[in-house]
This record gives structure tokens, C-alpha cells and sequence, in this order.
């Protein structure tokens, strides 16, 4: 499968399409809801996953400050 853009998740939200997100950031970065701060954690835990047989597992491309840049402005970034 491979990366997903944040203006695609966004849709795919909109529309009741939505998957499984996993965040994988730090617990001291929790404060919002495969994603982390920009992509590159959420990268290395999709890997895995799909070293491991998971099929359908996607990344966040730009991660959680993409999402604030072009989808939720209300989403501080940090």
C-alpha cells in the first residue's frame, strides 16, 4: 500500500472510510490523535508492520504537522 497524504486521510475521515491510526510518538508529544510528529517514527513502525505481514498499513506522509498545515490549522503545531 505505502503512504497516504494528509488530504487524503482527510477525505477518507469525511467520507466514513477511515483506518486504523496508530500514533507512535513519544507519550510527552500526546495531544492529538500510523502517524507521528512529521512522518519519520510512523515510517519505521509501518515497516515493520509490514515485515511482519500486515498488508494494508499506510503511512502519514508530513505526519501530525502536515495535518495542521493543510487540513486542521486548529492542530497546534510544535
Amino acid at each position: 500500500m505505502g503512504d497516504i497524504t494528509v488530504i487524503e486521510l482527510a477525505e477518507r475521515l469525511k467520507n466514513g472510510d477511515a483506518p486504523v491510526i496508530i500514533d507512535v510518538r513519544e507519550p510527552e508529544e500526546y495531544a492529538y490523535v500510523m502517524q507521528c510528529h512529521v512522518g519519520e517514527r510512523s515510517a519505521f513502525a509501518a515497516l515493520i508492520l509490514r515485515r511482519m505481514g500486515f498488508e494494508r498499513v499506510r503511512n502519514l506522509i508530513g505526519g501530525i504537522d502536515a495535518w495542521s498545515v493543510h487540513v486542521d490549522p486548529g492542530v497546534p503545531r510544535y
